[in-house]
């Protein structure tokens, strides 16, 4: 194969690579906002009842009958004291117990009677609280229920478009270029960057990129776990620019695309049907690339870009060609 076979071979492959990976990524992204609605439900708390107020006899205490209460005690024992047995003494007292009596009796009427309107005030206040926030959760509920069908629908398009590009992948890779080994995300950044830096110009041999990729693994120049390249990513721009970029991009992706399921949230029942439509409308054709969707656009591309490659493939393009039993036969296709 030649040098410009390969590294169209090896783009194409990254290409796919990098989808898949931002698809899945999409896909996570779906998932975890499913299992939010579905084990973490948004609600709004019911409100508490007031509380009922005493308003039995007896229940309303009042300093100022106890004061008139001490007072007539302290008249008796003056009266007792100083030997004054007066009537007129005993009917100050007598006058002071009964002035008690009435004042309490009267002011506890009073302090109930407010006590139970304001009970009414709080409990109508209340009940109606409770209304606003039933019908609340009812709308959120309903909401919840409009997204999560939506995500759904949305699930399954993105499974579609992962197993569609992951076909294109594996039939990029039965080509049988490249050594099972280096056939992931990482390594093939890697490589490809190899080729398109003019670093390598063939995959095997001492100064091959199969070799390169592997010393540069062991000094630790390059990281060959994707889940720390993730971590990482700002510290691999250097040594592995390609892989860097490949990431960025579907960082890119995702987050246009997670605005827009962000707005399913904010307005459920109408951007969701919005969205299930446009997706609807790309299914079996790619012709809706103008649409405003972020989504829509990606899934419309990489569809275009899935069919452009395997008609490549069988035309022999990467310089490959296939006799009637399906084996590849090597061309000189530049």
């Amino acid at each position: 194969m030649t040098t410009t076979n390969m590294k169209k071979y090896l783009t194409d492959v990254l290409g796919r690579e990098q989808v898949l990976f931002t698809l899945n990524s999409i896909k996570n992204d779906i998932n975890q906002r499913m299992h939010n609605i579905i084990h973490s439900p948004k609600s709004i708390s019911a409100p508490h009842p007031p509380n009922v107020p005493a308003t039995h006899k007896g229940s309303v205490k009042h300093e100022g009958s106890y004061a008139l209460f001490i007072i007539g005690i302290l008249v008796i024992f003056i009266c007792i004291f100083a030997g004054l047995f007066n009537s007129v003494f005993w009917g100050i007292g007598l006058v002071v117990f009964i002035a008690i009596i009435l004042f309490d009796d009267a002011y506890e009427r009073k302090v109930i009677a407010e006590r139970k309107e304001r009970y009414s005030h709080d409990y109508n206040n209340y009940e109606a609280e409770k209304r606003r926030i039933e019908n609340e959760n009812e709308r959120l509920k309903e909401e919840q229920a409009a997204e999560l069908m939506s995500l759904r629908t949305i699930q399954a398009d993105v499974e579609l478009h992962i197993n569609k590009t992951q076909s294109t992948l594996e039939a990029l890779y039965a080509l049988d270029i490249l050594f099972g080994k280096y056939r992931y995300f990482v390594a093939v950044a890697s490589i490809c960057e190899y080729f398109q830096s003019g670093r390598c110009d063939s995959l095997e041999g001492h100064e091959g990129a199969y070799n390169l990729y592997e010393n540069e693994l062991r000094q630790n120049i390059i990281i060959g776990q994707l889940s720390k390249v993730i971590k990482e990513l700002q510290q691999i721009r250097n040594a592995q620019y390609l892989l860097y970029e490949a990431i960025n991009a579907s960082n890119q992706i995702q987050q246009n695309i997670a605005i827009e399921l962000n707005n399913i949230n904010r307005n459920s029942i109408k951007a969701n049907q919005s969205i299930i439509n446009r997706l609807d409308d790309i299914k079996g054709s790619v012709d809706n690339s103008a649409k405003s969707s972020a989504m829509v656009e990606y899934f419309t591309k990489e569809t275009a870009n899935n069919s452009r490659l395997m008609v490549e493939i069988n035309r022999g393009d990467y310089g490959l060609l296939f006799d009637k039993k399906g084996n590849v036969v090597y061309t000189s296709r530049q």
